[in-house]
Formats: structure tokens, sequence, C-alpha cells
């Protein structure tokens, strides 16, 4: 577990880590909710589906020095996305409730236990 921060308050308080072939490809599938403060973070995963979902999604595809590339919000079930040629991840949570949305080109880091947004740059 770890937390995600955004600017130095909590965007999820609750990150799980789904970095194995089938806990990549049960992902969400079948929950009813995730809920607020919760997210599912997939790697390596360059594009999702929304198959036998209950809810829509909002995402954040990170590529692999784990910078935004990508953001995809309210992706109803039964839908495919692509995170890009650079997509190395994808951050799932449930759609509606993150109160802050990071920018992209800002980057991810996992540090001590805690996810941190660490700061905005440009991509490219």
């Amino acid at each position: 577990m770890a937390t995600l921060l955004h600017r130095q308050k909590p965007l999820v308080t609750n990150l799980i880590l789904a970095d194995t072939f089938w806990r990549r490809s049960v992902g969400l599938m079948g929950k009813r909710e995730l809920g607020a403060g919760t997210g599912l973070l997939l790697r390596p995963c360059g594009s999702i589906h929304t198959c036998f979902m209950r809810f829509p999604l909002d995402l954040i595809f990170l590529n692999a020095h784990n910078q935004i590339t990508k953001i995809v919000l309210n992706i109803k079930p039964w839908r495919m996305v692509w995170g890009g040629w650079s997509a190395h991840s994808v951050i799932e949570f449930q759609s509606g409730w993150l109160d802050l949305m990071p920018a992209i080109g800002e980057t991810v880091e996992i540090i001590d236990g805690k996810m941190l947004i660490m700061a905005e740059r440009p991509i490219g």
C-alpha cells in the first residue's frame, strides 16, 4: 500500500499495486465500487479495458520514468483506453471523487512507502 500526494495534499491514501499478470488481468472487474481515497496502480500496463466494470474510471498514465503522460476521465464500462506509445503504467480511480487532478508532465515517485507527485515538468 502507498499514499499518493499531490502538492503535499493526500490524493490517494490507499494505492493498491497490481504488478503480476493475474492481478493486472483481474484488476477491478466485478467490484461494486473502489471508493474515495483508493486507487489501483497497474504496472507494467500500456492500455486498459473496463469490461465487467460496474462503475466509470478516471485514469492517469505514466511513462517508464513515472512521468504523467495522459489523463483520461469518466471512462464508462465496456470501453478500452490506450495510454500512448510511452505508457508504462496506469493508475485507476473511481470516476468523480478526485478533488485535485495532477497535470501532464508531473512526476510520480514512491519514497518510503509514499507515492508522491514530485514536480511539474513539460513532456518532451
